[in-house]
């Protein structure tokens, strides 16, 4: 479970650099027609790239939250003493297999 939330959060942080990689692209074309400044474009891209980092930190630390908020409400059983359950109702499943079966 905590494995798939881990590879969602990476595609989503993906998306974020991607989502960079395109207002970068928007960016250099306001600076293109002249409706901004290249310093204005360094200083704007800047700022969002600083606010994604926040806001992707922000979500890792919420997400980071929730699941140990989850896993805490949630008992597990680790796996040797779930099969060692197993093999002891296994085991009365035979005996009581054994008082069932009929008499000759």
């Amino acid at each position: 479970m905590k494995e798939t939330l881990k590879k969602s959060v990476l595609a989503g942080l993906g998306a974020i650099d991607f989502s960079v990689e395109k207002v970068g692209k928007v960016v250099d074309k306001l600076v293109e027609k002249g409706e901004i400044t290249a310093e204005q474009g360094r200083k704007l891209l800047d700022e969002l790239i600083e606010r994604g980092r926040k806001d992707s930190a922000d979500l890792s630390k919420k997400i980071d939250d929730n699941i140990r908020k989850a896993l805490e409400r949630v008992t597990f059983v680790p796996k040797k003493t779930f099969e060692t359950l197993e093999a002891r109702v296994a085991e009365i499943e035979r005996k009581l297999d054994g008082l069932n079966a009929p008499k000759d």
